[in-house]
């Protein structure tokens, strides 16, 4: 198994663009709930005037431990161990329960996570099945597996990977760890890259894709973000969410259309009741990456922006 160090290096995505719509007020407070290595941070602080603040979220312990020291010397600046999901917590939420206007999550994985083998994020590189963000804790890529029944596995296969032919790629886990146990990404690479399997993509990418979800349980973990990051926001703050694939693009999407959206039976009423008036506006139409962005970060290339508003 080759060992790689992991890497510092990570190049934010949509960095101007998400930094330009989330900041409304210089002097107000702000969460940024995916620190990763604080390029997204970094913009907001040097944006922020003196009176501003930014909490940092990260479950990543490798985040905690390369937190930025400009950043860690900044009164403005406070890290929080803990997923975005967590940012409605009471321990958490006391500390800016009041003028929150702001919150920024990039939902991919970043390049230091990929970059070291030892995280088990890539199948381009030979290391443990891991995949978890927050690696001490938890079930990891290996538990998943080889312990998950052959249902469980085509159900995230299907799901969360939208995999083709999940139940043969099930079938061939199953049959490969009546053998032995599947330990390494190459190792699952090699068995999903058999010629059983003839795909326009290495069938692996989906795979991955789809147990780090599990293992990450992300999109029960944005379904929770957003109904909690429109709870605590104030009134004309602003969420804005980068998301790399369809599956999260789509809970965005949908969040924001049955908050912006009223009934049209409603509509006949001449007074619109309080609970029923929309709760948030669209800000800006969906925003991807330029094309000298991806060119310089081919890794931007599946990025999407949303951006959306509280009002009510």
């Amino acid at each position: 198994m080759t060992k790689v160090k992991a890497s510092n290096q990570h190049i934010p995505v949509l960095l101007e663009e998400s930094i330009n719509y989330l900041i409304t007020d210089i002097n107000g407070i702000y969460i940024d709930g995916t620190y990763g290595r604080g390029g997204h941070s970094d913009l907001i602080l040097k944006k922020l005037g003196e009176n501003g603040s930014l909490f940092a979220f990260d479950k990543d312990p490798d985040a905690e431990k390369n937190i930025q020291k400009k950043h860690l010397s900044d009164i403005r600046f406070e890290f929080i161990r803990a997923g975005f999901e967590n940012i409605n917590d009471k321990k958490n939420n006391e500390k800016y329960s009041s003028n929150l206007i702001g919150i920024l999550v990039d939902l991919g994985i970043s390049s230091p996570q990929i970059d070291n083998a030892l995280r088990g994020f890539s199948f381009q590189r030979d290391g443990e099945l891991d995949m978890r963000f927050d690696n001490t804790q938890g079930k990891s890529a290996f538990d998943v597996l080889n312990n998950y029944s052959k249902e469980q596995l085509i159900k995230i296969f299907k799901e969360y990977g939208e995999v083709e032919s999940p139940r043969r790629v099930a079938e061939k886990i199953i049959l490969h760890r009546e053998k032995s146990q599947i330990k390494t990404t190459k190792e699952l690479a090699n068995i999903l890259s058999a010629n059983h399997f003839r795909f326009k993509i290495h069938p692996a990418t989906k795979v991955f894709q789809a147990l780090r979800i599990e293992v990450n349980d992300e999109l029960n973990n944005l379904t929770k973000f957003l109904k909690e990051a429109l709870e605590i926001i104030s009134i004309g703050g602003r969420i804005c969410v980068i998301s790399f694939h369809s599956l999260e693009d789509r809970i965005v999407k949908k969040f924001i259309s049955e908050h912006a959206n009223i009934n049209k039976e409603l509509l006949q009423l001449r007074e619109l009741p309080k609970n029923f008036q929309p709760k948030v506006k669209k800000v800006t139409n969906l925003i991807r990456p330029s094309d000298i962005e991806i060119k310089n970060n081919p890794r931007s290339r599946s990025a999407r922006l949303r951006v959306f508003e509280k009002v009510a």
